[in-house]
């Protein structure tokens, strides 16, 4: 039995068969797909993100701490300035404290990381 002996109605059902089971398997794959995209982004979200954001405070707490001690370095401040300078360095060694404390209490990802994909396809 050949195609070319098949009723034109069969050859169109078959052809929309193919179309369907086609169909069928992208949906897969994008699902899956989405699937892994929002698995990355939720890590993102609540692992990298404020990661950064607790190291980028460190980042400012210590820059706060250097410029106050190179004041407090400078012969012939008044007491004032001496004392504004001794609390404003005191403000950024909590700033870098605190922004340190935040980036310990982070939760970490447990298990290995996710390996890259190269042009391959294969990880790295």
């Amino acid at each position: 039995m050949a195609l070319r002996d098949l009723r034109i109605s069969l050859k169109i059902g078959i052809g929309f068969l193919v179309i369907g089971l086609l169909l069928i398997a992208i949906a897969a794959v994008a699902r899956t797909s989405q699937a892994r995209v929002i698995s990355r982004m939720e890590t993102v979200a609540s692992v990298r993100f404020p990661a950064a954001q607790a190291l980028e405070d460190a980042a400012l707490g210590q820059m706060q701490v250097f410029r106050f001690v190179n004041g407090r370095l400078i012969r012939g401040l008044s007491e004032a300035d001496n004392r504004l300078a001794r609390e404003k360095l005191d403000e950024g060694l909590k700033f870098v404290e605190s922004a340190r404390a935040a980036y310990a209490a982070l939760r970490r990802r447990s298990g290995p990381r996710p390996r890259l994909p190269t042009r391959s396809g294969r990880g790295r």
